[in-house]
């Protein structure tokens, strides 16, 4: 007997409704892959790294669900091209975390493209206050020390704007702050919850910020070099935290950031550094590998020259604050073997 047309109609939609609904359910269940679930009545966060979206989980607890387009190793947020599942989470997004500075350009991107409205939006390093003219890397202070490096004959033109920006403890807590005021205000009913997370938060930094600043107390008062030499620049605002001064010249830094062959007369200049013992550790960037990379840091472990791994994005089941916590312990460690 055939079914009344009604019936056949309702039937016809929800046949329709079906493969939506399970296209739905993969994107939901992608998370930090690039789609944002939706549902459950949680604020939906998309970080351009892994980093800017631990600390809005941290803030956010269980009232947020974050996307982080970049999560692990395997991608260079320099060179990463958005897909289409990464613009719907960004469209949907309550607030999006970028890096900015030229670092992460496809996120920039993807907020333009989705006309984002500013107030939804937290690009550190405008929030961090870092000006581009003004040099904060390790070494490039300007004060006597640093000219003294010069005049040794040492590369000091470190005339880059240096946007790794989560590497300095003080911006990371200003992004944390700026993030929280985000939540509070797409979320007032849950304000306090997001006010005692941050606070917790910039409380384990400003503990990080105590042991950067006794390091740079140490180095002031002697007794060790204050000079390093580092592969590329990702870690330098923590190094000039501690008191360190790098003695790196530029050109070899930036060719390794932007993936070009060092020179070898730079190639020669840091491998005399180690072989000499002429610095305290090489800062080394495990994401960005090259072979005269790895022949710098053979020519650092033959001399006797610790080796400091750093990366980009969050080695796996780390936090923030552990992670950069970690990193210190490193930097601990090596300026004691150097002493």
């Amino acid at each position: 007997m055939p079914r009344p047309a009604r019936v056949l109609s309702a039937l016809a939609v929800a046949a329709l409704l079906l493969p939506l609904a399970a296209c739905g359910g993969g994107d939901a269940a992608a998370g930090s892959s690039g789609a944002a679930s939706g549902g459950d009545g949680r604020l939906k966060v998309v970080a351009s790294t892994d980093v800017y979206g631990d600390l809005a989980a941290t803030v956010g607890g269980d009232a947020v669900e974050v996307t982080s387009v970049i999560s692990g190793p395997d991608k260079d947020p320099h060179s990463y091209e958005s897909t289409v599942r990464d613009s719907l989470a960004v469209s949907r997004a309550d607030l999006v975390i970028l890096n900015g500075g030229g670092y992460d350009t496809f996120m920039e991107g993807l907020v333009e493209k989705n006309q984002v409205d500013a107030a939804h939006v937290v690009d550190a390093v405008a929030t961090s206050g870092l000006e581009p003219e003004d040099e904060h890397d390790a070494g490039s202070s300007g004060d006597a020390s640093a000219d003294d490096h010069g005049e040794a004959g040492h590369d000091h033109d470190h005339g880059a704007f240096n946007e790794h920006v989560w590497y300095s403890l003080p911006a990371a807590q200003k992004v944390v702050t700026a993030i929280k005021d985000r939540l509070a205000a797409a979320r007032p009913a849950d304000a306090a919850t997001f006010d005692a997370n941050a606070t917790a938060l910039t409380g384990r930094i400003s503990g990080l910020t105590q042991r950067l600043a006794a390091l740079k107390g140490e180095a002031a008062g002697g007794g060790t070099t204050r000079d390093v030499a580092i592969t590329e620049p990702v870690p330098l605002y923590l190094l000039e935290a501690a008191g360190l001064h790098n003695v790196t010249p530029a050109s070899f830094s930036e060719a390794i950031e932007e993936g070009g062959d060092v020179s070898p007369t730079d190639l020669f200049t840091l491998r005399t550094l180690m072989q000499q013992k002429k610095v305290a550790l090489l800062a080394y960037n495990t994401q960005s590998e090259s072979e005269q990379t790895r022949t710098v840091a053979t020519a650092a472990r033959t001399a006797g020259v610790p080796v400091v791994d750093f990366t980009e994005t969050l080695p796996d089941g780390k936090h923030y604050a552990d992670w950069m916590a970690d990193n210190i312990s490193g930097v601990e460690s090596a300026l004691r073997t150097a002493r």
